[in-house]
């Protein structure tokens, strides 16, 4: 078993929404890759957070972040959160949790 929670992304040297990020890992094995994507169709919006689910044997799972623009990053999923943002180019690579 495990936790669930939302993985937003926000682009700086790639697009702002993240589009084609690439979010492997959460201390599940097999490790899922998740990838942003566009919109479906004309008038349409997709909710562009990613949906994932993390090991409950971790204390601090970590997220890889394969950024468009060629970018790597790893963040840690705090304790308790529901919903984390990561930032392209954050510069402690870490992540933080909504709404702070």
């Amino acid at each position: 078993a495990g936790r669930s929670g939302l993985v937003r992304l926000g682009g700086t040297r790639s697009s702002r929404d993240a589009v084609g990020a690439r979010v492997e890992g959460g201390g599940v094995d097999p490790a899922p890759a998740l990838q942003v994507t566009g919109g479906a169709s004309y008038l349409s919006h997709s909710d562009r957070r990613l949906h994932v689910v993390v090991s409950a044997d971790e204390a601090a799972p970590r997220l890889r972040v394969r950024w468009p623009a060629g970018g790597v990053e790893e963040a840690a999923i705090p304790a308790g959160a529901t919903e984390i943002t990561i930032v392209e180019g954050a510069a402690d690579g870490t992540s933080r949790e909504a709404g702070r």
